[in-house]
């Protein structure tokens, strides 16, 4: 009993099967660690992605409505120029968009995602 070591042998050939001190050392080797981190990796670089996006089209409405909203104040124009500087705040937005758009694609298509992590 005291030689087997009875409970640990168990243990271990539970996860991987007959011999359970290989895929023990596997794990503890760090073997699965470079995907998870480089996943990890894409996953925060996608997340700051649309964070970027979502943040500049809000910010370009925003600016144009708030401007609108401004000049119909002044001018007395009511909700025209609101109307007409979201309109315009929207265009921007969208020109916002197209230009992360190429920027993103002119990375990616030179030196593709295989260079960056075989992704």
């Amino acid at each position: 009993m005291g030689d087997g070591g009875g409970g640990r042998p168990s243990e271990n050939a539970k996860p991987g099967g007959g011999s359970g001190g290989q895929p023990a050392g596997a794990k503890a080797g760090g073997g699965g660690r470079p995907p998870k981190s480089a996943m990890g990796r894409d996953a925060l670089h996608a997340l700051g992605l649309l964070s970027q996006l979502g943040i500049s089209m809000a910010a370009c409405v925003l600016i144009g409505v708030l401007a609108g909203s401004k000049l119909d104040g002044w001018l007395g124009t009511s909700p025209w120029l609101l109307v007409l500087f979201a309109f315009i705040g929207a265009g921007a937005a969208f020109k916002v968009m197209y230009d992360i758009a190429i920027k993103r694609w002119s990375r990616g298509g030179k030196g593709g995602s295989g260079g960056r992590g075989g992704g």
